[in-house]
């Protein structure tokens, strides 16, 4: 399955597109008597730029909205951890958790932004030091 509506990054298709012309362009200097080899060059160059480059781009842009949100405290997961997490239907998984004056917040690359994060789950998933400096509890709805 491919999450394409996954992550809020502007401009990220265009990341792959790059990626994939100069996959194409390394993969044309293979020689004639190689040639079986360009495909799976190209396939692979392809994957591993297009990863590589829209994680450190979407990286980039988390940390630039860290910068704006300026909380108390953050902790972070890298991107390529998040890649690995994301087909998980129900996540304990948070990418990136702040909090700002006792208030936990969680990062979506969905979104591309922090949003607040309720009790009931800020209790499974923030730092225990957290949770205690702040005395996060479960709502009792």
């Amino acid at each position: 399955m491919f999450y394409s509506n996954d992550l809020g990054a502007p401009f990220w298709r265009w990341i792959v597109v790059l990626s994939m012309a100069c996959a194409a362009y390394v993969a044309s200097w293979v020689p004639a008597w190689f040639a079986l080899s360009r495909t799976p060059l190209f396939i692979g160059l392809t994957m591993v730029l297009s990863v590589g480059l829209v994680g450190a781009y979407a990286e980039r842009l988390r940390r630039v909205k860290v910068l704006e949100f300026a909380p108390d405290s953050y902790v972070e997961k890298p991107f390529f951890r998040s890649l690995q997490e994301a087909p998980n239907e129900f996540q304990f998984f948070l990418h990136a958790a702040a909090l700002k004056h006792c208030k936990p917040y969680a990062w979506s690359y969905r979104e591309m932004d922090f949003y607040e994060l309720p009790p009931n789950a800020a209790v499974n998933v923030l730092p225990a030091e957290w949770i205690e400096r702040c005395a996060i509890e479960r709502s009792h709805n």
